[in-house]
């Protein structure tokens, strides 16, 4: 946990994840239930989550060491995150603990039939706004780490933490989230990359088909950037070139992790430094990987299954 020390001792890591924790718990239901009709769960499976929680997740099982920066209180919910964050082998030097926070718990309930999904968010969700203020960032966080990842919705500290990680020659990927913040302009004409989700990136250029999207958000900040677009695949475009990356095709249990793994094979290219087109193959793969589990993490592809796979690219 981070305390008032400046890291003297402390371990250095590959990737920083800055983004909100919640305690996720996924129930299986042969079919979403209609009003006032009853169903049985198949089953019901629990584990912290989050886009950067399971990004730094999958990258740690790629033997990559990840730092992430989060804010979770002392209930049972931020016991039962910090636990599982530390079985998962992550750096939690960066974790945040406050007396006024409680650990957000969801409710994912997932359809058997095809990996549709209905999301409950918990009351304590303040919509996603990461509570960090950006006097609590700790310099020595960022030392000798390569890649910053950083969502939108940590909007409070976002700026202020990417100036810190450019002190540090990092770079810096920036996820467009649910919804455009007081910021997010700046955040993203900060970035070195840009990931977001069709629909996120429609709601904030106006733009339909997401090449187009793609397009305008790369003209609003000027770096690459990437749309995806689920079984759609994923648009690029630089000021160079657009390319498009067909899914893989697999069976889908449940897509709740494959935008998370879509981020960590991106990730794990750029700092191998592969070409921008078999980094987006790998990325695409990964992402299909994990739709065939329940939840944001049960079907990342191991350490093994990346390098037999990304040969093959």
């Amino acid at each position: 946990m981070a305390s008032s020390d400046e890291g003297q001792g402390k371990s250095h890591v590959d990737i920083i994840g800055i983004g909100p924790i919640t305690w996720d718990k996924f129930v299986i239901v042969p079919r979403l239930p209609g009003p006032n009709e009853r169903v049985k769960a198949i089953r019901i499976e629990e584990c912290a989550g989050g886009i950067s929680t399971n990004i730094l997740a999958a990258l740690r099982r790629w033997k990559l060491k990840c730092r992430l920066v989060s804010v979770v209180g002392y209930d049972d919910h931020s016991l039962r995150i910090i636990d599982d964050l530390t079985q998962e082998g992550l750096d939690t030097d960066g974790l945040l603990r406050m007396e006024d926070v409680e650990g957000q718990a969801n409710i994912i309930v997932v359809d058997n039939r095809n990996g549709t999904r209905s999301l409950i968010q918990g009351p304590r969700c303040r919509n996603g706004v990461l509570p960090i203020r950006p006097e609590l960032l700790r310099p020595w966080w960022f030392e000798n780490a390569r890649v910053l990842h950083i969502e939108t919705t940590a909007d409070d500290c976002a700026i202020e933490a990417i100036e810190l990680a450019k002190r540090h020659h990092m770079k810096i990927l920036v996820t467009l989230s649910d919804r455009p913040e007081s910021r997010t302009g700046e955040i993203l004409r900060k970035a070195d990359w840009i990931i977001a989700e069709s629909s996120v990136a429609t709601e904030l250029t106006k733009e339909i088909e997401p090449s187009q999207a793609a397009y305008a958000l790369h003209l609003m900040s000027d770096v690459p950037t990437i749309v995806t677009c689920g079984p759609g695949g994923c648009f690029y475009v630089n000021g160079r070139q657009t390319l498009h990356q067909a899914a893989v095709d697999v069976p889908v249990v449940d897509r709740t992790g494959a935008g998370a793994v879509f981020h960590a094979g991106f990730i794990y290219g750029m700092l191998a430094a592969w070409e921008i087109e078999k980094t987006l193959k790998v990325a695409c793969w990964a992402a299909g990987m994990a739709c065939r589990e329940i939840g944001g993490r049960k079907g990342i592809p191991t350490d093994e299954q990346l390098r037999r796979s990304f040969h093959g690219f």
